[in-house]
């Protein structure tokens, strides 16, 4: 009984601090093009959904055309790396009584602990993510001026790695002379917005078809963000079942004071903003750049490259630091001087600093594209190559490729369909599908970026939509 108190102890208490102490929050994605095609967008991109993704794109359209965003687009995606429908339900949806109908917790044998533990053995993520385009617009005013463009795009991202510490302590106790490290623990939320001015235009090179070159002047705006720095805490229970270990870790936080957040040591009064959303007062502000290249070479190949958000930002409004580092101890827990010690060194320190500063998710993305037509109407085959050069929420160092598929049927009242896949970048990987229709000037495009969990939801790890329509004056 004992050994089963020092676990339940030690597990919720630090759970706690990590997980409430440092915040919550959401995350984005790409057009509902770009989605279907598994995100493939440096090539392939168009009008208003090639800002933000190649700036030399916006000029691959007709001279003196005009677009501007209808709906969205809005993208939304949440869900595990590690753990399915089927899974969740079995080791949280409990066990419901055949003749009283009521729900009561699943005994968990040693093959389910097992098995449970197993789920965590790799790095163990959750997303969840969403983006809005509030407006956006682009107009071509011919070769001789160039292509201007304008958005303004809200960002959510959150991710947080959970490490298979929590999974042992949670199932084993307090095993003697057992290490529990919780360093591979990972997060990281924000939500920021970008407003965006593009300009592009054609140039000569070679004999290529069409080549085109872009940048995007980007002032950002962050009304929250909240992260683990570095974590190191680690502890084992000795042969008499005493705790030792360290305290050591780093977050910090930063809000808009529209939010009400307060502190623990915080003495100052909140001030909530009357009129918060959808213009609530900046927490942080910044400064990035896009720079993109495009060449169509002949009427088959295209190329692309692409430096998307370069830059950071500097959180003011609500700014604070968690921090902890000392020695860890317990051999009683009923003894009070001990566990308000313990808390102590887990909880940290908690203060109030003037700023820190992030970098924006800086990526380098190549790409690649053929189109050709038949009988059937036009096809559109595409690739990327996407590398992020940090892991701020949203980014990933881990190199992503994808590859996607456009048919676009010559019967103006069929649908246009497409596909793709994408792996790599820290994620799981995944096939897309979507399409679109035209109504009269205006373009609907949908898309999901799991759509292989439609034909079995019950092993879903993820879920995800993305929708717009654009209004295109040629």
């Amino acid at each position: 009984m004992k050994k089963f108190k020092y676990s339940v102890f030690t597990f919720v208490l630090f759970s706690t601090l990590v997980f409430t102490q440092n915040g919550g929050g959401i995350s984005g994605s790409a057009d509902p093009v770009a989605t279907a095609m598994g995100k493939t967008y440096t090539v392939t991109s168009r009008g208003v959904y090639a800002l933000g993704a190649n700036p030399a794109l916006i000029t691959w359209s007709n001279p003196k055309s005009f677009e501007f965003s209808v709906i969205g687009p809005l993208n939304v995606r949440a869900g595990f790396d590690f753990m399915t429908l089927d899974d969740y339900n079995y080791f949280f949806g409990g066990t419901k009584d055949p003749v009283t109908g009521k729900t009561t917790g699943r005994y968990l044998t040693a093959d389910d602990k097992k098995r449970f533990r197993e789920l965590f053995t790799d790095e163990s993520k959750f997303i969840f993510s969403a983006s809005f385009n509030l407006f956006s617009a682009v107009y071509n005013a011919g070769a001789n001026i160039g292509t201007f463009g304008f958005n303004i795009t809200d960002m959510a991202y959150s991710k947080a790695v959970i490490p298979e510490t929590f999974a042992k302590l949670g199932l084993e106790g307090n095993l003697q002379n057992e290490l529990y490290d919780f360093g591979g623990t990972k997060f990281g939320a924000s939500w920021t917005r970008k407003y965006a001015l593009t300009y592009a235009r054609d140039f000569k090179l070679f004999n290529w078809k069409q080549v085109s070159a872009g940048i995007s002047l980007n002032i950002m705006q962050g009304f929250g963000y909240a992260a683990i720095d570095y974590i190191r805490t680690s502890f084992t229970f000795d042969a008499n079942s005493q705790l030792h270990g360290t305290g050591d870790y780093r977050a910090i936080s930063s809000f808009s004071p529209d939010f009400g957040v307060k502190y623990d040591f915080d003495t100052t009064d909140i001030q909530k903003g009357s009129a918060a959303f959808p213009f609530p007062t900046p927490a942080g502000t910044g400064f990035g750049v896009d720079l993109g290249f495009a060449a169509q070479i002949n009427d088959k190949w295209s190329i692309g490259i692409a430096l998307t958000d370069l830059g950071s930002m500097t959180w003011t409004q609500k700014a604070a630091e968690f921090k902890a580092e000392g020695a860890i101890f317990l051999d009683d827990l009923l003894n009070q001087e001990q566990r308000d010690s313990l808390v102590n060194v887990l909880k940290g320190k908690a203060r109030s600093i003037s700023e820190f500063s992030t970098s924006l998710p800086g990526a380098l993305r190549f790409g690649a594209a053929f189109q050709t037509s038949g009988s059937s109407g036009g096809w559109l085959f595409a690739t990327d190559l996407n590398f992020g050069f940090n892991n701020e929420p949203g980014n990933s160092t881990g190199a992503r490729w994808s590859m996607g598929m456009e048919w676009n049927p010559k019967a103006s009242w069929l649908p246009w369909f497409r596909t793709g896949f994408s792996v790599g970048g820290g994620a799981i990987p995944s096939w897309s599908f979507g399409g679109g229709f035209k109504i009269w000037k205006i373009y609907f495009d949908g898309a999901t970026y799991d759509f292989q969990y439609l034909f079995n939801p019950s092993k879903a790890k993820r879920v995800s939509v993305s929708l717009g329509a654009r209004w295109r004056f040629d």
